[in-house]
C-alpha cells in the first residue's frame, strides 16, 4: 500500500506521520509504503479518519500495489530504503 497526505497544519501532518509509521515506512516527506493486509484497510482508514477529525483542507490517499507492480517499480534519485527490502514506489 501507498499513502500519501496532503495536510498544510504542522501540528496535524505531525500527528498523521506518526500514525502512518505505525503502519509502514516513511520514503518521502508525505508518502509512507505499508504492508498490512486487506482485511486491515478499514482499521487503517478509521484510525487516520480520526487523526484527521474533519479537518478542512487536509487529504489523504491509500493506493494499493499489486506484488507485481511493486516488483517493476522504479526509483530515482537518493531512495530511502525499507526494512523488508522489496522495491520502493516513487510516485
Amino acid at each position: 500500500w501507498v499513502i500519501t497526505y496532503d495536510i498544510s497544519d504542522d501540528r496535524l501532518r505531525e500527528r498523521v506521520a506518526d500514525r502512518l509509521g505505525t503502519f509502514g515506512w516513511r520514503v518521502q516527506e508525505s508518502v509512507f509504503e505499508c504492508t498490512f493486509d486487506t482485511e486491515a484497510l478499514p482499521e487503517v482508514v478509521a484510525a487516520l479518519e480520526r487523526e484527521l477529525g474533519g479537518a478542512a483542507g487536509a487529504n489523504i490517499r491509500i493506493y494499493r500495489i499489486c506484488r507485481d507492480c511493486l516488483a517493476v517499480a522504479v526509483g530515482i534519485g537518493s531512495i530511502r530504503s525499507i526494512p523488508d527490502e522489496q522495491p520502493c514506489v516513487v510516485l
